[in-house]
């Protein structure tokens, strides 16, 4: 059975040791959306001014995102993606494993015909420092803009990943580990996520599923008990019009409060590969990147 305690503070040994009890505060706190409202600080402005994106109306982006919780349509350019996939194809990954934890984490390279059936999925160390262009992207203004203003103060990072999702035979309780039945985050009292597919997205290879409204609508009782939620449980909580599932192409992104009821579908054909960035208010010296 699972320890409701741990449940409710998640894996504080993470954080530095003089911000545990920060750490511990707040997700204690931030499950409720009574501690989650903040004003927002007037004096930041999203920097429309993009080396990588075009085309995004600010003002639509920041009305879906509040209101929905999740905006489409920050999409890379095809260049940076095959950059990415190329880097990806030829660099070592760290199967089924942790990359801050080096020491039990075996190193693979690509090969979707020859992985066995045991492999969920798998991470890129030290991407940020080792990858220009996902670099790049982590830099570009207009992301750091979104994040700013959405979260009303000068964003912290939190995490940056590039992982493939491979298709498995997986059980329900590798999928609740993998993100792959439906949840919330718990991350800080104020966060995004960017999201950008490296590899084409369908039905059959993994698409991300969001609930939109549910970053600002849960009742008490989800947001005391926090856990996977079954999607017969969500499709009573929430009205089929407010389920959105992901498709897209390579480059195809979106930007995200995963305060909001959100899945992984496991990939049944094709492995997938995602580049996700994250932002939060405060540093709790997590160090994932």
């Amino acid at each position: 059975m699972r320890n409701p305690f741990k449940s409710i503070i998640g894996d504080w040994t993470l954080a530095e040791k003089g911000k545990r009890w920060s750490w511990i505060k707040m997700r204690v706190l931030a499950r409720f959306t009574f501690f989650r409202k903040k004003k927002r600080n007037n004096l930041f402005r999203i920097e429309e001014k993009s080396a990588i994106f075009s085309n995004i109306d600010i003002s639509t982006l920041i009305t879906r995102l509040e209101k929905d919780g999740i905006y489409e349509g920050l999409n890379l350019p095809k260049d940076l993606t095959q950059s990415i996939l190329l880097y990806a194809n030829n660099n070592d990954f760290a199967l089924n494993g942790k990359i801050n934890n080096p020491t039990t984490t075996r190193t693979y390279k690509l090969d979707a015909q020859r992985l066995e059936y045991t492999a969920t999925h798998g991470l890129y160390p030290n991407i940020i420092e080792r990858c220009s262009e996902i670099r790049l992207i982590y830099n570009d203004p207009l992301i750091r803009g979104i994040a700013n203003y959405y979260l009303g103060t000068t964003a912290v990072s939190h995490d940056v990943k590039l992982m493939w999702s491979f298709p498995n035979n997986a059980g329900d309780r590798i999928q609740s580990k993998l993100a792959q039945k439906f949840h919330y985050d718990l991350d800080d009292y104020k966060f995004l996520k960017f999201f950008f597919y490296i590899t084409d997205v369908d039905e059959n290879s993994g698409p991300h599923v969001y609930i939109k409204e549910s970053h600002n609508k849960k009742t008490f009782f989800d947001q005391i008990f926090m856990r996977r939620f079954s999607d017969k449980y969500i499709s009573k909580k929430y009205a089929s019009t407010l389920f959105t599932t992901l498709l897209g192409k390579s480059g195809f992104g979106f930007v995200e409060d995963t305060y909001g009821i959100h899945k992984g579908i496991p990939p049944l054909q094709k492995p997938r590969l995602l580049l996700q960035f994250e932002f939060a208010t405060r540093d709790y010296g997590i160090k994932l990147i």
